[in-house]
């Protein structure tokens, strides 16, 4: 992914009893395949889901700010706060 992403992920990662707590819902969201994320989140031990945008729907439909990089589409690393309702 992104530059950072590791460190970000693991920051979730460590709060994540905390923002459980507060009722929010932590997610990850990449342009990887669902098999990579798989393998990052069990190398990570990530206690949440990280979810494959490979066709970049979701982030089109969002207009999600992206970059190339060896012939990738990554997702620029950001942090997104959904409110319900």
């Amino acid at each position: 992914g992104a530059r950072g992403c590791t460190p970000q992920s693991c920051a979730f990662k460590d709060h994540h009893h905390e923002l459980d707590m507060l009722g929010a819902s932590v997610f990850g969201l990449s342009t990887q395949s669902s098999s990579y994320q798989q393998e990052v989140a069990e190398r990570l031990h990530l206690p949440f889901l990280l979810l494959s945008d490979e066709s970049l729907k979701f982030s089109s439909a969002l207009a999600l700010p992206t970059f190339q990089i060896d012939g990738m589409v990554l997702i620029k690393r950001l942090t997104l706060i959904i409110k319900a309702g």
